[in-house]
């Protein structure tokens, strides 16, 4: 791996952008779908001015079935960026330095049993 992108990872800033993105993309998904609302409510009341009583049906229908796919999206990919972002500031990046609490040791020569001499005991 580049070793910035390493240094980046083991500081926490790939996995607090993540969680930052994740926010971005619901206020984005929220826009969006406030935007939806917005124009057909407006040609809603294009469509029927002369009318004291329309009928509000159609409009929340055809509104809620535009947005709430952009919505269950919205959410569903902040979700998984933020997972991500968890993901990568739990598990750091390997550091550089040596751990000095390791303690390694040596391998001692394990004694072999010359081939035929071994014997097989069966507990009942």
């Amino acid at each position: 791996m580049n070793s910035s992108l390493l240094e980046l990872i083991r500081k926490s800033k790939i996995g607090t952008w993540c969680k930052r993105g994740a926010v971005l993309v619901v206020v984005l998904g929220l826009i969006q779908c406030a935007s939806v609302f917005f124009f057909f409510w407006n040609q809603f009341r294009i469509s029927s001015p002369d009318n004291p009583s329309p009928d509000i049906f159609p409009f929340l229908f055809l509104s809620f079935s535009l947005a709430l796919p952009t919505l269950i999206m919205s959410i569903f990919f902040a979700l998984f960026l933020y997972a991500i972002g968890v993901v990568i500031n739990t598990f750091p990046a390997p550091s550089r330095e040596v751990n000095e609490e390791v303690s390694f040791e040596e391998i001692r020569e394990v004694e072999r049993v010359p081939e035929g001499e071994w014997e097989v005991h069966v507990e009942k």
